[in-house]
């Protein structure tokens, strides 16, 4: 069973489903930074009140949820935007940080995706190098970055001249200071 049926069935027998409308989801806009799941429900619906939901739903079913059919408004299955994500980071057209074990976080250069693999358990997401030992046992992509290439996306589709590549230049440091500063605070208090 799919945790889309899982969750229809739930509700036919008068079940809450495994999230409970927008009253307790968290506003996916005010962050600086998105972690890559949640990039990937994104890039598969493209809507942000759809995936306010299905990231609570992922906060429920972990990895279980790319067992789920492709389903209307859907563009792409969650491999398909898991795999264009990475290929994105690859190409340098997303930034990416990653928190390594001893607790700095640092920029991940788009080279060095080649050597990276993503494992997931669950709700984690972690990278690990060629000798498979773990470099960023977090990763995230700046939210501000995720948005305008899809709209650039949907710009090229209706016939714009305009290619689609990384979106205005950054403000470097104060960026990454703040990212810095907020995941810091995040992950290790």
């Amino acid at each position: 069973m799919t945790p889309r049926e899982a969750d229809d069935q739930a509700i036919s027998v008068g079940l809450p489903p495994s999230y409970d409308g927008f009253a307790d989801l968290g506003d996916i806009t005010v962050g600086v930074t998105w972690w890559l799941p949640l990039a990937v429900f994104f890039y598969a619906w493209r809507d942000l009140n759809r995936v306010r939901i299905e990231w609570e739903r992922y906060r429920t079913w972990g990895r279980y949820l790319w067992r789920d059919p492709v389903t209307d408004p859907q563009v792409m299955s969650l491999e398909a935007a898991e795999e264009m994500l990475i290929d994105d980071l690859r190409a340098g057209l997303l930034k990416a940080f990653g928190a390594t074990e001893d607790r700095a976080t640092v920029l991940i250069s788009h080279t060095e995706w080649e050597t990276l693999t993503i494992q997931k358990e669950n709700q984690l997401w972690w990278a690990t190098d060629e000798n498979g030992a773990v470099r960023y046992k977090a990763i995230f992509v700046l939210r501000h970055e995720v948005v305008p290439l899809w709209l650039q996306e949907v710009a090229l589709a209706a016939g714009s001249s305009a290619r689609r590549e990384r979106s205005g230049s950054s403000q470097g440091g104060r960026i990454l200071e703040s990212v810095r500063h907020f995941w810091n605070h995040t992950l290790y208090v």
